[in-house]
């Protein structure tokens, strides 16, 4: 009797124990714009699919510099990054893209009534001379591709967004913008003098991937391994389909004329 009880209290002891194993809860903020609906929802589905009870504790609405502050203080857990990130923040990695290379998928935003310009052009040496300039926020990493493929730019101190006029302008010394295929048609909707240029497609390796503050480091493995069920498990490409498939679609990237960079990190 004695033996069977001390046999079921080990077995007892080798399983996980549910108050702590499957119930997650992680801090987060969320976007004005929107745009970590779809991190939040691959997020918590990819642990709900790997048997967690996940709850994202919201800390409100934040602007993007905000959330930042807020993630590097440590009072939320997670947030995305460029997968470049790695050596420059003192967070931890869970090393896995989050959008199949979506990010780096890139189209160009130029002034209205330009798009012949673009129109001819068949490959990068070809787009090269045309010697036009993109615009960037200061640090991103769209400036090291530009650099290494000998593209010409100019980055932009403070808010980025403020290249929307400068581009329209036509006389700031910048000529167009490089936007993701997942962001660029919400940007441009209310936008009137300037348009997405509608043959080109910029593509280079480049991805997203969770950081988590050292204070919830636990988490690494688990994230880590929901997410890479749910890249074979198809989620994440209906999250994709589901987010950004329509715009996909509208922007007709399989009849785009691909302009292969060369990305850093990729050497």
């Amino acid at each position: 009797m004695l033996i069977r009880l001390f046999a079921a209290l080990i077995i007892v002891c080798m399983l996980p124990c549910s108050s702590w194993a499957e119930n997650i809860t992680i801090r987060v903020t969320e976007l004005p714009t929107g745009n970590h609906q779809y991190f939040h929802e691959l997020l918590t589905h990819s642990l709900e699919d790997a048997g967690y009870t996940v709850t994202l504790q919201s800390l409100g609405v934040v602007p993007l510099k905000r959330s930042m502050e807020m993630f590097l203080s440590g009072e939320t857990d997670i947030r995305w990054f460029h997968k470049a990130k790695t050596q420059e923040l003192p967070l931890v990695p869970v090393r896995v893209d989050l959008t199949k290379d979506l990010i780096g998928k890139r189209i160009l935003v130029i002034p209205k009534g330009q798009a012949q310009i673009y129109s001819h052009i068949e490959n990068l040496q070809q787009f090269k001379q045309l010697g036009k300039v993109g615009g960037f926020g200061k640090g991103w990493y769209d400036v090291q591709v530009w650099r290494k493929n000998s593209l010409k730019f100019m980055e932009k101190d403070g808010d980025w967004r403020a290249l929307y006029p400068m581009v329209a302008s036509q006389d700031r010394n910048v000529d167009y913008l490089s936007r993701g295929v997942g962001e660029i048609l919400n940007e441009i909707k209310e936008k009137q003098d300037v348009e997405v240029e509608s043959t080109l497609l910029f593509s280079y390796d480049s991805d997203f991937w969770f950081f988590l503050h050292p204070s919830a480091r636990h988490l690494e493995p688990i994230i880590r391994n929901g997410l890479i069920k749910a890249q074979k498990s198809g989620l994440m490409d209906e999250l994709i389909e589901k987010y950004w498939g329509k715009d996909l679609k509208e922007l007709k990237i399989n009849q785009r004329t691909v302009l292969k960079l060369t990305a850093p990190a990729a050497e």
